[in-house]
């Protein structure tokens, strides 16, 4: 059963206290109710546009790293490959020799030995 308007009234009204007492408590109201309103109509405009600042930082901070990812990986490269290339003589130092023999046996090359134990007959 739904309550009737005129008892939705009375629930809401500054009567209602004087017939139902400690029942319903004291009726509190705010000093100023449209103060209040609007400082905390402010406090979330404040957290809406931070959010909208930080939204935006993010997508645009993503689209520049999209639109410029080559020229970064590129730059990226340069960087590693300056840092290696500058380390490599100090870390191999005169290990590598300035010339080494042939890869693949040639004809003026010594023969290879034959496999096996070279004990003789």
């Amino acid at each position: 059963m739904r309550p009737t308007t005129g008892e939705i009234d009375f629930l809401f009204s500054k009567n209602r206290e004087k017939k139902f007492g400690a029942f319903f408590g004291p009726e509190v109201e705010p000093i100023n109710k449209s103060l209040e309103l609007k400082k905390m109509q402010k406090i979330v405009n404040v957290l809406a546009v931070a959010s909208s600042v930080v939204s935006l930082a993010v997508v645009g901070s993503g689209l520049y790293v999209f639109v410029n990812r080559a020229s970064l990986i590129d730059g990226v490269k340069s960087q590693v490959m300056e840092a290696v290339t500058g380390a490599l003589p100090s870390v191999v130092g005169g290990a590598i020799p300035d010339m080494t023999g042939p890869a693949v046996p040639s004809k003026n090359a010594p023969a290879a030995p034959k496999a096996g134990l070279g004990i003789p007959k």
